[in-house]
């Protein structure tokens, strides 16, 4: 995984469910994290046109949810000093 402006790879990234979770940043975890947690997910407006509608598949799938955290998590870890 590499950053799309830059070509640099992502530092933010750890194996999840058969795949990679990845962020760019603390601000973009914590978005995910935030989204993992909440109990209700409701769709507003048209379809792709939101940052949920981007997420993969398998990070929105209830049965991945409890290891995605687990992975944010792991990920907050690497930003404590």
């Amino acid at each position: 995984m590499v950053d799309n402006c830059f070509g640099l790879p992502l530092w933010l990234r750890t194996p999840c469910a058969g795949h990679t979770l990845w962020a760019f940043n603390p601000h973009h975890l914590a978005y995910l994290k935030e989204f993992l947690r909440a109990g209700l997910r409701e769709r507003h407006g048209t379809a792709n046109a939101s940052v949920v509608s981007r997420l993969p598949g398998w990070f929105k799938q209830a049965k991945h949810r409890g290891e995605a955290l687990r992975a944010v998590e792991r990920l907050e870890r690497l930003l404590l000093p």
